[in-house]
């Protein structure tokens, strides 16, 4: 009689998808470019950085704080965006459901870290001259444009605390996650108006620009999420 023997399983291979390696290759290509752009410039920027950390009127903190600030308004853009796709079809016809998760959670990460760097380094601003506790305490700040600065305060409060149900999601009910994660809407708005009324160049064209085609490709995301989650409840009449 013959016997067959049973098949061999094999255990799932855990893969990297292309676009994962793209997004990455993309991100070292950038930091290769921007390296190299910083070394062939050195000639003419190291004098003037010098002049601004040292002189009498010293501008290099405010710079790097308004630089940060946007860096981190842009992070918190695209966690927004990542957060969104996630929740439609889009996510399986261009990054995958993993893909854009990670995105999602690294993006809110680092924009937590860019937002530091852009309270921190007005300790050393002399014209503003504020206190720790100023820049941590909601509308704290006298000084210079305190409602939308405290507005910018309170939307990183919500979005440490929308970062932190990341890694304390299976103790929380479901109903309560949602609604700490829906603050980050709330938060994305309050960062946006605070970039808008408190920043000294929100009138430049580039960032008029950024401003607005940010918050538009959010609107369109959040409508087409909306669409989406009536499709099914129209199939079922």
């Amino acid at each position: 009689m013959q016997t067959t023997l049973p098949e061999k399983k094999t255990l799932p291979i855990k893969t990297t998808s292309f676009s994962t390696y793209l997004i990455l290759a993309l991100a070292a290509g950038s930091l290769l470019l921007g390296g190299l752009l910083i070394i062939a410039t050195a000639n003419t920027w190291l004098p003037q950085l010098s002049q601004t950390l040292q002189g009498d009127q010293p501008h290099a903190y405010w710079y790097i704080s308004r630089a940060s600030g946007v860096c981190a308004y842009l992070l918190l853009w695209l966690s927004m965006f990542f957060g969104l796709l996630l929740s439609n079809r889009m996510t399986q016809l261009w990054l995958g459901g993993a893909t854009a998760y990670d995105l999602h959670e690294y993006t809110s990460l680092l924009g937590l870290g860019f937002i530091g760097i852009h309270l921190l380094i007005l300790l050393g601003d002399h014209y503003i001259q504020p206190s720790i506790w100023q820049l941590l305490l909601p509308f704290g700040m006298s000084g210079y444009q305190q409602i939308w600065v405290g507005l910018g305060q309170i939307s990183f409060y919500l979005l440490v605390l929308v970062t932190v149900t990341f890694y304390i999601r299976k103790r929380l009910p479901g109903q309560l996650w949602r609604a700490v994660h829906y603050a980050s809407f709330g938060a994305y708005g309050m960062a946006l108006w605070h970039s808008v009324a408190s920043g000294s160049d929100s009138s430049n064209p580039v960032l008029v620009s950024l401003y607005i085609g940010s918050a538009l490709s959010l609107v369109i995301m959040f409508v087409y999420r909306i669409l989406e989650a009536r499709k099914p409840a129209k199939a079922q009449r």
